[in-house]
């Protein structure tokens, strides 16, 4: 939505009078993302309200390249706004990860924004997502350069409702987790304090 706003103003933020083809195919791309992610995120929640817990997935194999994609075009806005660089992971073309596409995109934002979170105030931050195929599972992992977690607290992040942030609602990486426990999968932190965290998603390899 900031994307189509700031292509459709000019400096001074008057609404422009002509648009080029591009920027017009570039909002049309940006309303489908729109689109796609609102209707997805409604269908989680009515899901989740319905039955009063996590969902149960829907599998299928997703590309991961276009998937990554996908994630970078949603939270673009926000890392741009906040100047944070945005390092994609390296991944085969041919590359598919056995999932519900709507559930773990869910659980990527929130990994994000969390990161975002961590990166205030914080010099050359960044956000590196890393991609490793095993003979036996797939790991997806969110990377900043942020505050870290402090040891202390590291083991109770997942517990409903714990929060550290001022307007946090702390089911966030619970939720997270859940949703990685019905997908048989896991959810690691490895995190120092001032330096780094990694958060991982740890998924068993896709039938062939």
């Amino acid at each position: 939505a900031a994307t189509i706003k700031a292509m459709t103003e000019d400096e001074e933020g008057m609404l422009q009078k002509e648009i080029d083809v591009e920027s017009l195919q570039d909002i049309n791309l940006a309303a489908s993302t729109i689109h796609k992610r609102s209707a997805g995120l409604m269908e989680f929640v009515n899901d989740y309200r319905a039955i009063s817990q996590v969902p149960i997935p829907k599998l299928h194999s997703v590309n991961v390249r276009e998937f990554l994609v996908n994630i970078h075009r949603l939270m673009k806005s926000d890392l741009e706004k906040r100047g944070i660089r945005w390092i994609p992971a390296q991944v085969p073309p041919r590359s598919y990860v056995y999932m519900d596409e709507k559930m773990i995109e869910q659980v990527l934002i929130n990994l994000i924004s969390n990161s975002i979170y961590a990166l205030e105030e914080q010099e050359s931050p960044y956000i590196k997502l890393h991609f490793e195929q095993k003979p036996e599972q797939v790991i997806l992992s969110v990377e900043d350069n942020g505050k870290g977690i402090p040891k202390e607290i590291i083991k109770q992040i997942f517990i409903p409702f714990f929060t550290t942030r001022k307007n946090g609602s702390g089911i966030g990486l619970s939720l997270s987790k859940s949703i990685m426990r019905q997908h048989k999968g896991q959810i690691m932190v490895q995190s120092e304090v001032g330096k780094s965290t990694v958060i991982s998603l740890i998924f068993p390899q896709a039938p062939m």
